[in-house]
Protein backbone atom coordinates (compact mmCIF):
# COMPACT_ATOMS: atom_id res chain seq x y z
CA UNK A 1 0.00 0.00 0.00
CA UNK A 2 3.06 2.62 1.22
CA UNK A 3 4.54 1.82 -2.33
CA UNK A 4 1.27 2.85 -4.14
CA UNK A 5 1.32 6.00 -2.71
CA UNK A 6 4.54 7.22 -3.24
CA UNK A 7 3.87 6.04 -6.75
CA UNK A 8 0.83 8.03 -6.96
CA UNK A 9 2.81 11.46 -5.06
CA UNK A 10 5.86 11.27 -7.84
CA UNK A 11 2.85 11.00 -11.02
CA UNK A 12 1.27 13.95 -9.11
CA UNK A 13 5.10 15.68 -8.59
CA UNK A 14 5.12 14.99 -12.44
CA UNK A 15 2.09 16.67 -13.80
CA UNK A 16 2.79 18.92 -11.54
CA UNK A 17 5.92 20.16 -12.80
CA UNK A 18 5.05 19.61 -16.43
CA UNK A 19 2.30 21.70 -15.75
CA UNK A 20 4.60 24.85 -14.72
CA UNK A 21 7.10 24.11 -17.53
CA UNK A 22 3.88 24.53 -19.86
CA UNK A 23 2.98 27.35 -18.24
CA UNK A 24 6.55 28.75 -18.15
CA UNK A 25 6.67 28.12 -21.82
CA UNK A 26 3.58 29.52 -23.08
CA UNK A 27 3.95 33.25 -20.93
CA UNK A 28 7.70 33.01 -21.97
CA UNK A 29 6.47 33.19 -25.73
CA UNK A 30 3.76 35.57 -25.32
CA UNK A 31 6.60 37.84 -23.16
CA UNK A 32 8.74 37.82 -25.89
CA UNK A 33 5.87 38.69 -28.51
CA UNK A 34 5.04 41.69 -26.32
CA UNK A 35 8.21 42.98 -26.26
CA UNK A 36 8.78 42.79 -29.60
CA UNK A 37 5.86 44.77 -30.55
CA UNK A 38 6.78 47.01 -28.04
CA UNK A 39 10.09 47.34 -29.75
CA UNK A 40 8.70 47.30 -33.21
CA UNK A 41 5.95 50.19 -32.48
CA UNK A 42 8.08 53.41 -31.59
CA UNK A 43 9.54 52.25 -35.11
CA UNK A 44 6.33 52.24 -37.29
CA UNK A 45 4.55 55.69 -35.22
CA UNK A 46 8.11 57.41 -34.17
CA UNK A 47 8.08 60.81 -35.55
CA UNK A 48 10.62 63.80 -36.29
CA UNK A 49 9.98 67.25 -35.58
CA UNK A 50 11.45 69.70 -37.95
CA UNK A 51 11.46 73.42 -37.38
CA UNK A 52 10.19 75.40 -39.96
CA UNK A 53 11.48 78.66 -39.86
CA UNK A 54 10.15 81.91 -39.95
CA UNK A 55 10.33 84.01 -42.73
CA UNK A 56 10.18 81.21 -45.05
CA UNK A 57 8.82 82.19 -48.24
CA UNK A 58 6.35 80.13 -50.50
CA UNK A 59 3.82 80.59 -53.62
CA UNK A 60 0.08 79.91 -53.51
CA UNK A 61 -1.95 79.61 -56.50
CA UNK A 62 -5.42 80.85 -57.52
CA UNK A 63 -7.96 77.56 -57.61
CA UNK A 64 -10.62 79.38 -58.86
CA UNK A 65 -11.22 82.79 -60.96
CA UNK A 66 -12.62 85.62 -58.48
CA UNK A 67 -14.24 89.16 -59.23
CA UNK A 68 -15.59 92.03 -57.66
CA UNK A 69 -18.91 91.69 -58.93
CA UNK A 70 -19.37 88.37 -58.13
CA UNK A 71 -16.91 87.47 -55.13
CA UNK A 72 -18.65 88.82 -52.41
CA UNK A 73 -16.72 90.36 -49.13
CA UNK A 74 -15.94 87.45 -46.74
CA UNK A 75 -16.39 84.65 -48.88
CA UNK A 76 -14.27 81.79 -49.07
CA UNK A 77 -11.11 81.93 -51.32
CA UNK A 78 -9.37 78.95 -52.55
CA UNK A 79 -5.93 78.14 -53.21
CA UNK A 80 -3.07 75.48 -53.59
CA UNK A 81 0.21 75.19 -52.65
CA UNK A 82 2.29 75.45 -55.62
CA UNK A 83 5.29 73.50 -54.20
CA UNK A 84 6.49 71.42 -51.35
CA UNK A 85 8.09 73.73 -48.59
CA UNK A 86 10.70 71.77 -47.17
CA UNK A 87 13.45 71.89 -44.05
CA UNK A 88 16.18 69.51 -43.33
CA UNK A 89 15.40 67.17 -46.12
CA UNK A 90 11.39 67.08 -44.89
CA UNK A 91 8.12 67.86 -46.38
CA UNK A 92 6.35 70.64 -43.94
CA UNK A 93 4.16 71.96 -46.31
CA UNK A 94 2.91 69.61 -49.60
CA UNK A 95 2.54 70.53 -53.00
CA UNK A 96 -1.16 70.67 -53.66
CA UNK A 97 -2.32 71.23 -50.11
CA UNK A 98 -5.79 73.27 -49.92
CA UNK A 99 -5.59 76.53 -48.89
CA UNK A 100 -8.57 78.49 -47.78
CA UNK A 101 -8.20 82.13 -47.77
CA UNK A 102 -10.70 84.97 -47.43
CA UNK A 103 -12.51 87.97 -50.02
CA UNK A 104 -11.44 90.59 -47.15
CA UNK A 105 -12.86 93.83 -49.51
CA UNK A 106 -14.59 95.09 -52.56
CA UNK A 107 -15.12 97.81 -54.09
CA UNK A 108 -17.73 98.16 -56.60
CA UNK A 109 -17.46 99.79 -59.84
CA UNK A 110 -19.08 103.22 -60.09
CA UNK A 111 -19.87 106.35 -62.48
CA UNK A 112 -17.38 108.47 -64.25
CA UNK A 113 -15.50 105.14 -64.77
CA UNK A 114 -14.62 104.60 -61.06
CA UNK A 115 -13.50 100.49 -61.97
CA UNK A 116 -13.85 97.78 -59.17
CA UNK A 117 -11.18 96.34 -56.48
CA UNK A 118 -10.71 93.35 -54.78
CA UNK A 119 -8.55 92.59 -51.95
CA UNK A 120 -7.96 89.20 -50.50
CA UNK A 121 -5.45 86.95 -48.97
CA UNK A 122 -4.31 83.76 -46.70
CA UNK A 123 -3.60 83.52 -42.91
CA UNK A 124 -2.71 80.34 -42.24
CA UNK A 125 -2.00 77.12 -44.05
CA UNK A 126 -1.90 73.47 -43.17
CA UNK A 127 1.43 71.97 -42.70
CA UNK A 128 1.90 68.17 -43.18
CA UNK A 129 0.55 67.10 -39.35
CA UNK A 130 -2.47 68.93 -39.60
CA UNK A 131 -1.53 72.44 -37.74
CA UNK A 132 -2.42 75.71 -39.01
CA UNK A 133 0.70 77.43 -40.03
CA UNK A 134 -0.30 81.29 -39.41
CA UNK A 135 1.18 83.05 -42.95
CA UNK A 136 1.25 86.79 -44.21
CA UNK A 137 -0.46 86.10 -47.53
CA UNK A 138 -2.19 89.68 -48.60
CA UNK A 139 -3.14 91.13 -52.13
CA UNK A 140 -5.15 94.08 -53.44
CA UNK A 141 -6.30 94.20 -57.70
CA UNK A 142 -7.92 97.33 -59.06
CA UNK A 143 -10.31 97.10 -62.27
CA UNK A 144 -8.46 98.66 -65.51
CA UNK A 145 -8.67 102.53 -66.02
CA UNK A 146 -11.70 104.05 -68.20
CA UNK A 147 -10.48 107.68 -68.52
CA UNK A 148 -9.80 107.35 -71.30
CA UNK A 149 -13.19 105.85 -72.37
CA UNK A 150 -14.85 108.56 -70.23
CA UNK A 151 -13.75 111.75 -71.73
CA UNK A 152 -14.27 110.24 -74.87
CA UNK A 153 -17.95 109.83 -73.97
CA UNK A 154 -17.88 113.16 -72.32
CA UNK A 155 -16.72 114.85 -75.48
CA UNK A 156 -19.20 113.07 -77.60
CA UNK A 157 -22.16 113.36 -74.93
CA UNK A 158 -21.40 116.27 -72.67
CA UNK A 159 -22.25 115.77 -69.01
CA UNK A 160 -24.19 112.40 -70.06
CA UNK A 161 -20.56 110.95 -70.58
CA UNK A 162 -19.90 111.01 -66.87
CA UNK A 163 -22.74 108.29 -66.45
CA UNK A 164 -19.82 105.90 -68.19
CA UNK A 165 -18.95 103.06 -65.39
CA UNK A 166 -15.84 101.22 -64.65
CA UNK A 167 -14.99 98.03 -64.46
CA UNK A 168 -14.62 95.34 -62.15
CA UNK A 169 -11.46 94.15 -61.08
CA UNK A 170 -10.55 90.20 -61.19
CA UNK A 171 -8.21 87.33 -60.32
CA UNK A 172 -7.91 84.44 -62.47
CA UNK A 173 -7.30 80.86 -61.49
CA UNK A 174 -3.72 80.22 -61.19
CA UNK A 175 -2.48 83.56 -60.29
CA UNK A 176 0.50 83.12 -57.71
CA UNK A 177 0.51 84.56 -54.11
CA UNK A 178 3.47 85.24 -52.54
CA UNK A 179 2.99 83.69 -48.58
CA UNK A 180 5.49 83.95 -45.68
CA UNK A 181 5.73 81.89 -42.61
CA UNK A 182 5.49 84.57 -39.67
CA UNK A 183 6.92 82.58 -37.04
CA UNK A 184 8.78 79.22 -35.91
CA UNK A 185 6.53 76.26 -35.72
CA UNK A 186 7.73 72.78 -35.20
CA UNK A 187 6.27 70.36 -37.54
CA UNK A 188 5.77 66.64 -36.89
CA UNK A 189 6.88 64.63 -39.92
CA UNK A 190 5.72 60.57 -39.47
CA UNK A 191 6.89 58.55 -41.81
CA UNK A 192 5.30 57.56 -44.77
CA UNK A 193 1.95 55.42 -44.29
CA UNK A 194 1.11 53.06 -47.42
CA UNK A 195 -2.23 54.04 -49.47
CA UNK A 196 -5.11 51.90 -49.23
CA UNK A 197 -6.77 50.12 -51.70
CA UNK A 198 -8.16 52.92 -54.21
CA UNK A 199 -11.51 53.58 -54.15
CA UNK A 200 -13.52 51.80 -56.98
CA UNK A 201 -15.37 54.22 -59.64
CA UNK A 202 -18.77 54.40 -60.30
CA UNK A 203 -19.30 53.67 -63.86
CA UNK A 204 -19.35 56.94 -66.03
CA UNK A 205 -22.02 58.77 -68.19
CA UNK A 206 -21.40 61.17 -71.06
CA UNK A 207 -23.96 63.96 -70.84
CA UNK A 208 -25.32 65.07 -73.84
CA UNK A 209 -25.37 68.63 -74.45
CA UNK A 210 -25.29 72.01 -71.87
CA UNK A 211 -27.67 74.66 -72.17
CA UNK A 212 -27.08 78.42 -70.97
CA UNK A 213 -30.60 79.18 -70.17
CA UNK A 214 -32.87 77.71 -72.56
CA UNK A 215 -30.53 77.83 -75.85
CA UNK A 216 -27.96 74.81 -76.73
CA UNK A 217 -24.64 76.31 -76.44
CA UNK A 218 -20.77 74.19 -77.25
CA UNK A 219 -19.52 77.22 -76.13
CA UNK A 220 -19.55 79.40 -72.50
CA UNK A 221 -18.91 83.23 -73.23
CA UNK A 222 -18.55 84.97 -69.43
CA UNK A 223 -17.01 88.28 -69.08
CA UNK A 224 -14.64 88.74 -66.04
CA UNK A 225 -15.02 92.73 -66.10
CA UNK A 226 -18.78 92.62 -65.98
CA UNK A 227 -21.18 90.89 -63.33
CA UNK A 228 -23.95 89.73 -65.57
CA UNK A 229 -27.19 88.50 -64.62
CA UNK A 230 -27.35 85.16 -62.49
CA UNK A 231 -27.70 82.37 -65.16
CA UNK A 232 -28.38 79.11 -65.28
CA UNK A 233 -25.82 76.12 -67.02
CA UNK A 234 -28.13 72.71 -67.65
CA UNK A 235 -26.52 69.89 -68.51
CA UNK A 236 -28.97 67.27 -70.75
CA UNK A 237 -28.86 63.72 -69.97
CA UNK A 238 -28.21 61.03 -72.33
CA UNK A 239 -31.49 59.26 -70.95
CA UNK A 240 -34.24 60.02 -69.04
CA UNK A 241 -33.28 59.13 -65.96
CA UNK A 242 -34.53 60.53 -62.38
CA UNK A 243 -31.92 62.21 -60.36
CA UNK A 244 -31.84 62.79 -56.94
CA UNK A 245 -28.85 64.64 -56.61
CA UNK A 246 -25.34 66.20 -58.41
CA UNK A 247 -22.59 67.77 -57.98
CA UNK A 248 -19.68 68.67 -59.88
CA UNK A 249 -16.35 66.99 -57.89
CA UNK A 250 -13.69 67.57 -61.13
CA UNK A 251 -12.11 70.45 -63.82
CA UNK A 252 -9.54 69.27 -66.03
CA UNK A 253 -8.49 66.02 -63.74
CA UNK A 254 -8.62 68.98 -60.76
CA UNK A 255 -10.54 68.10 -57.73
CA UNK A 256 -12.89 71.60 -57.13
CA UNK A 257 -12.01 72.84 -53.78
CA UNK A 258 -15.55 71.80 -52.21
CA UNK A 259 -18.10 70.01 -54.30
CA UNK A 260 -20.62 72.46 -56.33
CA UNK A 261 -23.75 71.21 -55.76
CA UNK A 262 -26.62 71.42 -58.63
CA UNK A 263 -29.40 73.97 -57.68
CA UNK A 264 -31.66 70.98 -59.44
CA UNK A 265 -31.46 67.32 -60.90
CA UNK A 266 -34.27 65.58 -62.21
CA UNK A 267 -35.06 62.91 -64.91
CA UNK A 268 -34.37 65.66 -67.56
CA UNK A 269 -30.79 66.84 -66.80
CA UNK A 270 -28.53 68.61 -63.78
CA UNK A 271 -28.96 72.44 -63.39
CA UNK A 272 -26.29 74.71 -62.18
CA UNK A 273 -25.19 78.73 -61.57
CA UNK A 274 -23.27 79.30 -64.77
CA UNK A 275 -20.59 81.20 -62.45
CA UNK A 276 -20.25 78.77 -59.85
CA UNK A 277 -18.77 76.42 -62.35
CA UNK A 278 -16.77 78.61 -64.51
CA UNK A 279 -15.05 80.04 -61.76
CA UNK A 280 -13.04 76.54 -61.69
CA UNK A 281 -12.72 76.20 -65.38
CA UNK A 282 -9.55 76.88 -67.94
CA UNK A 283 -9.81 78.94 -71.32
CA UNK A 284 -10.53 76.83 -73.48
CA UNK A 285 -11.96 73.11 -73.34
CA UNK A 286 -12.54 71.82 -70.11
CA UNK A 287 -13.54 68.20 -68.82
CA UNK A 288 -16.13 68.78 -66.10
CA UNK A 289 -16.55 65.86 -63.65
CA UNK A 290 -19.89 65.03 -61.98
CA UNK A 291 -21.10 62.90 -59.43
CA UNK A 292 -24.70 62.22 -59.99
CA UNK A 293 -26.91 59.78 -57.43
CA UNK A 294 -30.24 58.16 -58.71
CA UNK A 295 -33.19 58.32 -57.60
CA UNK A 296 -32.94 54.73 -56.57
CA UNK A 297 -29.97 55.79 -54.68
CA UNK A 298 -27.40 54.29 -57.16
CA UNK A 299 -23.99 56.27 -57.74
CA UNK A 300 -22.99 57.40 -61.47
CA UNK A 301 -20.11 59.73 -62.55
CA UNK A 302 -20.70 61.49 -65.62
CA UNK A 303 -18.58 64.03 -67.43
CA UNK A 304 -18.72 66.85 -70.17
CA UNK A 305 -16.54 68.72 -72.34
CA UNK A 306 -17.48 71.94 -72.16
CA UNK A 307 -15.47 74.95 -73.89
CA UNK A 308 -14.89 78.06 -71.92
CA UNK A 309 -14.35 81.96 -73.03
CA UNK A 310 -13.24 84.35 -71.20
CA UNK A 311 -13.56 88.07 -71.36
CA UNK A 312 -11.54 90.67 -70.69
CA UNK A 313 -9.23 93.47 -71.65
CA UNK A 314 -6.03 93.25 -70.85
CA UNK A 315 -4.02 95.98 -68.57
CA UNK A 316 -1.97 98.49 -70.25
CA UNK A 317 1.83 98.03 -69.16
Amino acid sequence: MRSHQISYNRWQSNNKNTGLLLMRTVWGHLLASIICVCLAAPCAAEDAVVRLPGGTRFTLELAQHITSGRTPAGSPVFFRVANDVTASGHTLIRQGTLVEGRMQAIGNRGMSGTSGSINFGVRYVPAVDGQNIRVLATVSNQGRSRDGAVLGWVFMWGIFGLTTKGVDAYAMRGAPLEAEVLTDRDVRVSLPVPDGASEVQPPPITLASARLGKTKVKEVVISLERAEERRRLSFDLPAATPMASASLISVNGRAVPAPVTATNANAEGLEFDVWDVIKYCDEGDNALRFRLQSAEGAALDASYGLVVKLKRKQKPQ
